[in-house]
């Protein structure tokens, strides 16, 4: 991983205090709140008996609940997260116990809710992201696999439809371009066709009255002499 640590681990995590007398177990706690301002504080839940515990911010060192009537499996939510204790089912099966030594120097067994520094050892966000892909919760209901699926076929639908309107527009374009050329367009060729001819002319007449104009001055001279 990076320096900064793994993104696909939780910020958080839970340890059993390994002089615990009791088998319990905490489970990983689950963030809440990523912005509660106490989320990476440590935390210790210190049993007083098998019924009851405090919970005590390490970090701040200040007493966040006491005398906490104890359900195994029930949430435990503090500081932006939520987590479970629950009895070891054996056998032979345990309950937390009063009378183990902690960190602190407090009687009872204790569970740590600590900085995940690093992500070490965790995975549940990257866990978390690969839920999303099936998780409905887009669109009427649908997920992110299925909305992807929606948009790449619609994509193509509408790509189909451009590419058909294209064709069809091209086609009455030619049309309407040999249309108009039918009715005042220019024929280059024949109008070249039509000027060659024209100068033939001219010039054939030309000759005529060349010839004329010499007849007659011929005709003047005989009737002078």
């Amino acid at each position: 991983g990076s320096p900064q640590g793994s993104v696909s681990g939780s910020p958080i995590t839970a340890a059993a205090d390994p002089a615990n007398v009791g088998t319990a177990a905490i489970a990983p706690p689950a963030v809440n709140d990523i912005y509660d301002a106490n989320l990476l504080n440590k935390i210790e839940i210190r049993f007083t008996s098998a019924t009851q515990f405090d919970v005590f911010d390490v970090t701040q060192g200040t007493t966040l609940a006491s005398g906490m009537s104890y359900t195994s499996g029930g949430n435990i939510t503090y500081n932006g997260w939520t987590t479970q204790i629950t009895d070891d089912p054996g056998p032979p099966s345990s309950t937390p116990q009063a009378g183990d030594i902690f960190q602190i120097k407090n009687d009872g067994d204790a569970f740590q809710i600590m900085n995940n520094q690093g992500g070490i050892g965790d995975n549940r966000n990257a866990l978390e992201l690969v839920k999303l892909e099936t998780k409905q919760q887009l669109m009427g209901g649908n997920n992110y696999r299925g909305v992807y699926s929606q948009m790449i076929a619609e994509v193509g639908a509408q790509g189909r439809r451009v590419e058909n309107t294209l064709v069809s527009q091209e086609a009455l374009l030619e049309q309407s371009t040999l249309t108009r050329e039918s009715i005042s367009g220019v024929n280059l060729d024949e109008e070249a066709a039509n000027l060659v001819r024209f100068q033939q002319a001219y010039e054939a007449a030309a000759q005529i009255i060349q010839t004329s104009n010499a007849l007659f001055s011929t005709l003047l001279e005989a009737v002078k002499g």
